[in-house]
């Protein structure tokens, strides 16, 4: 799902609430490097393929060490910086593209839930959480992709308080993880939750995952192939957002 394909859906979507769900996990996110061109990738270990064990019961991923954080970027504005505390996580995903069927992706997004205005910059540390909200072990590359908007790096974001969307700011970023057809699901892990780390912070949010158009009663989980995420940087209109 691109942004094309979420325009219409986040149209009708309005996040207005502010209450932050947090909970511990081992993903550490770390700033982005400078943006005057596309910024080389950082490429965590190779991910784990994942397959239903014999028998049909639910493959578990073996998690991995937590990787280093990265110190904060010279000249980012720190003391303004976003906290977990200031934000909250929302995690949408839409109908995914039937050319890509072994590929499918989500959007994540933070907004200012405090009462100051805040900045973010870089990358956020991405993990799924199964049903009993036990982490998955995936691995995080970052993508090479500059920042869609074209905005600079570092994104001023409002308190999340005016009624008037115009006036309303979000940060989000995209992920893409492997996944099978559903005709050839049984048995794999499935993630329910999202788990973020804000760039440069420690505390994770959770959130779970809203699934655009679809209809009541749904199944709102991702299934799994391996443990491979492509994470992009926080940007600040990387998905539309009402």
């Amino acid at each position: 799902m691109r942004i094309n394909r979420l325009v219409t859906a986040l149209a009708a979507t309005v996040t207005t609430g502010l209450t932050l769900t947090a909970c511990g996990g081992s993903t550490t996110a770390s700033p982005a490097p400078a943006r005057t061109a596309a910024a080389p990738a950082s490429v965590a270990p190779a991910g784990t393929p994942l397959a239903p064990p014999a028998g049909g019961g639910t493959a578990t991923a073996t998690t991995p060490a937590a990787p280093t954080g990265a110190a904060p970027v010279q000249g980012t504005p720190a003391g303004d910086r976003c906290h977990s505390g200031d934000l909250k996580l929302n995690v949408y995903m839409g109908p995914q593209d039937g050319s890509r069927p072994t590929k499918g992706d989500f959007y994540i997004e933070l907004v200012n839930a405090s009462k100051r205005t805040c900045t973010i910059y870089g990358y956020p540390g991405v993990e799924l959480l199964d049903q009993d909200g036990k982490p998955l072990g995936m691995k995080d590359t970052r993508s090479t992709a500059s920042l869609p908007s074209g905005k600079a790096a570092v994104q001023t974001l409002v308190p999340w308080t005016s009624t008037d969307p115009s006036q309303q700011t979000a940060s989000a970023a995209y992920v893409e993880f492997d996944t099978k057809p559903a005709s050839a699901s049984a048995g794999y892990p499935r993630a329910v939750k999202v788990q973020v780390i804000p760039p440069d912070e420690t505390q994770p949010l959770v959130a779970a995952i809203d699934m655009l158009d679809a209809p009541a009663g749904s199944d709102h989980s991702i299934m799994l192939t391996s443990t491979d995420l492509t994470v992009d940087p926080m940007d600040l209109d990387g998905v539309p957002h009402a």
